[in-house]
């Protein structure tokens, strides 16, 4: 039994890393994909970054909801870069909660 508690430990450090670097590609694309549409389609940009009113922020549940819309996909780096999104954020949630089932075994075999 203790020595299932150090490989579960290791499996669930990979699985941090992996979350973490996946949430940076994301970062990283998320950016690139607002740039894109502040300099090429700055009302799209404006209704997906605007707060009450307030615009040039970031939005995460607009930004959530076109990226998995159909809405601007006749632009290819558009569509391509959403995909990406969509892969790493569908891989991200993946990994929260095989991170969370895993954390939830970790502590049901260290307390028996």
């Amino acid at each position: 039994m203790s020595n299932i508690i150090p490989i579960l430990f290791i499996i669930l450090l990979i699985l941090f890393l992996l979350l973490f670097f996946g949430c940076l590609l994301s970062l990283i694309f998320t950016i690139k994909l607002r740039y894109y549409l502040k300099k090429n389609n700055y009302l799209r940009w404006h209704e997906i970054t605007t707060i009450a009113n307030v615009s040039g922020g970031a939005n995460p549940v607009r930004l959530f909801r076109y990226v998995y819309s159909d809405i601007d996909n006749e632009d290819q780096f558009i569509f391509n870069n959403k995909n990406k999104l969509r892969k790493f954020f569908n891989f991200s949630i993946f990994l929260f909660i095989l991170i969370l089932l895993l954390i939830f075994v970790y502590f049901i075999l260290n307390v028996i």
